[in-house]
């Protein structure tokens, strides 16, 4: 997941940058795989270790592999995530898991704790954006002593830009050619937008889809008519 792998990267650095061994996974040209590899923290896949397809087994032998002191991971909807499989075969190995949400966990849980709290619960760490997720972890049964509010360290690198956005204004306006008298809105989103396409024409504006090329083009349409 691109927003979790985000958010582990400064402290995956720090410990790469003192001395660590740091293995990330990922499928190929999946946004938290190519996360990893725009942080330069290159990425491991299936073919590293000589495998076609992912299940526990496989997660199990790549755990076997990498033999590691710490299994961290994102949250995953998918049955058959990476992220849900390494947490599973981390914990029935007895190697300490942490989890980084990083976001509030309200709709995840909503949509999806019945299945998913007996995996999660099993990490030994969860690290919450803000106390307001924190409550909400406890809410679901939680234990207190596992949630770690952390915030999250790429929006505090992105806060820091607020100092210097003057000149960052001024630098990406001179970069696009946009005028310093112009509007601009900019739509930030955690995945890739790459894969989609922008097609207007061909889309009825009263519909709202629900990936990020579906709401950037209702955000598109929306300033079109102001």
């Amino acid at each position: 997941h691109a927003g979790s792998a985000n958010m582990l990267i400064p402290a995956l650095r720090v410990l790469a940058a003192e001395g660590n061994q740091v293995v990330t996974f990922g499928r190929p040209e999946t946004p938290g795989c190519n996360a990893f590899k725009n942080a330069g923290l290159n990425p491991k896949t299936l073919k590293d270790y000589h495998e076609k397809g992912l299940d526990f087994g496989v997660m199990s032998h790549i755990l076997d592999c990498e033999n590691p002191d710490l299994v961290a991971v994102g949250v995953g909807t998918s049955d058959q995530g990476s992220e849900k499989l390494a947490l599973n075969a981390a914990a029935d190995s007895n190697t300490p898991t942490v989890v980084a949400v990083e976001t509030w966990p309200h709709l995840w849980l909503g949509n999806y704790g019945a299945r998913d709290i007996s995996l999660y619960t099993r990490a030994n760490a969860v690290l919450a954006f803000d106390e307001i997720s924190r409550q909400r972890f406890l809410e679901a049964g939680f234990s207190p002593d596992r949630i770690f509010v952390t915030g999250n360290p790429e929006r505090d690198a992105l806060a820091a830009c607020i100092r210097d956005r003057e000149a960052i204004r001024t630098k990406f306006r001179e970069e696009f050619g946009i005028a310093q008298s112009d509007f601009v809105a900019t739509y930030a989103v955690t995945n890739n937008l790459e894969a989609g396409r922008l097609d207007v024409d061909d889309k009825d504006p009263r519909w709202i889809g629900f990936g990020e090329t579906e709401t950037l083009t209702e955000f598109l349409l929306a300033m079109s008519h102001e």
